[in-house]
């Protein structure tokens, strides 16, 4: 009996070590997984409605710029030019800004005349266009002027590169 007793707890034990073991094993080879935090640099890139957005995501890619919700209006700069809606429109001067200045009462609102080149598949003419004029015909669209940046203001001068105009441009 006695040899018995022995025999079951030399089991026992044994179970107990190789238990003992397999847990050791099964912690040692498990790998961890920890959030690894991810710092991009700070770029910055300009999205073609005048935002910005940054790098994000684990391999630090350049956000998703916001879609443009009226597929007929855009933005130029001076010396730049756009896409809306078929017609490539270039911004080469700004010809005159009469606007009344947002710091004064005015009896009228004013105008800014532009010189633009646009250009369809079919047609290219560079003219002359008022902010306050209806739309002026170009082929089979109507190009309006919708807003001028930055505003006028009593003895700020405007750099002349600095203006930006938003364009609309309608199919008749």
């Amino acid at each position: 009996m006695q040899k018995q007793k022995k025999v079951i707890l030399l089991i026992i034990a044994l179970v107990l070590v190789a238990g003992l073991a397999y847990g050791i094993s099964r912690f040692m080879n498990q790998t961890s997984v920890v959030d690894e935090q991810v710092f991009c640099t700070q770029d910055a890139m300009e999205c073609p409605d005048g935002s910005y957005v940054g790098r994000t995501g684990p391999k630090c890619e350049f956000a998703a710029c916001p879609m443009k919700s009226d597929p007929t209006l855009d933005k130029v700069g001076v010396g730049q030019n756009v896409f809306i809606n078929g017609v490539k429109i270039t911004l080469n001067k700004i010809v005159q800004d009469n606007r009344c200045p947002v710091d004064v009462q005015c009896i009228q609102v004013g105008q800014v005349t532009a010189n633009v080149t646009l250009q369809s598949i079919k047609d290219k003419k560079t003219l002359d266009i008022n902010s306050s004029g209806a739309p002026v015909p170009f082929g089979t669209y109507k190009i309006s002027i919708e807003d001028i940046r930055p505003v006028r203001k009593v003895n700020s001068p405007i750099d002349p590169d600095s203006y930006v105009l938003t364009f609309r441009v309608k199919s008749n």
